[in-house]
């Protein structure tokens, strides 16, 4: 029986140095990958630090002004966190000019190729036209690229809530939310599908506060644009991609109890001017022509113009609250109707 016990005894030390054993290895394989992952995690950080400073410098050899106070990448173990301050970006051959007080962009560092990019409350964007001042109380987005070297564009979004875009023209725009989505078709990396909703849309005339334009309850706009070339990295770095055809699935606007939408083609020549064909749609049209008399802001004959032929549509549409009428671009004009309003849009992005 004293034998029986003895075995017994020696039989549960033997399983406890075994299970010591176990843990010793388990701890050296956690050591192990905790300091592989380190390592992996400081080759991003200084690859991410390098490639930044190595971009800020290309910029300045190509003439640009590209300066920034402070640059740091925090957010072991998994994020590689960035923060710009005091950063100015101005490309001199487009004349666009963009500072803010800090910038972030966060990526995975197992995933580089998604962005995410914070702007601070208050950025100025300037242009050969005008200089803005735009605040925001929350502006993000989120940027899927491809993994090629030029890195496409191949879905982003954005949301903004408080927006107010000053310039120092007499007309600021304010927007209570934003959302805009972007991406890009399969197979045709040279367009994007873009979706857009804007609501609470308001004019605020800085020379008057008191007047305050309508506000736009619902602004959407859904898109297919292709462009001379494909939005990489080169539209930031070179040229910004132009459009060359626009297809608008659905535009509608609406504030009160007017309505307005558009559908159709536009073809975009060489100097940016569209050329096509749009169907709008107008519900409680005569409420919007009494606004834009009432803002003093457009010439009073094409109102009267516009008023005569839309009052002809309309009783030949036997509704005159609601009825469809061409939207024609031609020879850098519009004309709605037979009734031209106005001198067409330019397209082309700097």
């Amino acid at each position: 029986m004293s034998g029986e016990i003895c075995f017994a005894r020696l039989n549960t030390k033997n399983k406890a140095a075994a299970k010591g054993s176990i843990v010793k290895r388990l701890l050296i394989v956690i050591l192990l990958g905790a300091g592989a992952w380190f390592s992996y995690w400081g080759i991003g950080h200084f690859n991410t630090n390098a490639a930044y400073e190595t971009w800020f410098e290309d910029r300045r050899n190509s003439g640009w002004l590209a300066e920034y106070g402070s640059l740091k990448t925090r957010g072991f173990p998994n994020r590689l966190d960035t923060t710009f301050e005091g950063i100015s970006l101005a490309d001199q051959n487009s004349g666009l000019f963009w500072s803010t007080d800090k910038f972030k962009l966060f990526t995975l560092v197992y995933q580089p190729n998604h962005v995410i990019a914070l702007w601070p409350n208050q950025q100025i964007v300037e242009t050969p036209h005008q200089k803005s001042l735009i605040s925001a109380e929350d502006l993000r987005a989120s940027i899927v690229l491809d993994k090629t070297q030029q890195r496409a564009i191949k879905r982003a979004n954005l949301v903004g809530k408080g927006l107010t875009i000053a310039s120092e023209s007499t007309t600021d725009l304010l927007l209570s939310d934003l959302r805009v989505a972007v991406r890009q078709v399969d197979d045709v990396p040279d367009t994007l599908v873009v979706a857009v909703q804007a609501d609470g849309v308001t004019r605020r005339y800085s020379d008057n506060p008191q007047r305050v334009a309508p506000t736009i309850d619902t602004l959407l706009l859904e898109l297919s644009i292709k462009f001379d070339q494909t939005w990489d990295r080169r539209a930031l770095e070179q040229q910004r991609p132009q459009p060359v055809k626009i297809s608008i699935r659905n535009a509608m606007a609406n504030w009160g109890k007017f309505e307005i939408k558009l559908a159709g083609e536009l073809e975009i020549d060489a100097q940016g001017y569209p050329t096509g064909n749009l169907t709008v749609r107008a519900q409680n049209w005569m409420e919007m022509l009494a606004i834009a008399r009432k803002n003093n802001r457009h010439d009073q004959l094409t109102l009267d113009l516009l008023e005569q032929g839309l009052n002809l549509v309309s009783h030949l549409s036997d509704n005159t609250q609601a009825f469809d009428i061409p939207l024609r671009l031609a020879d850098k004009k519009m004309f709605l109707g037979p009734v031209p309003i106005g001198t067409a849009p330019k397209l082309r992005l700097r």
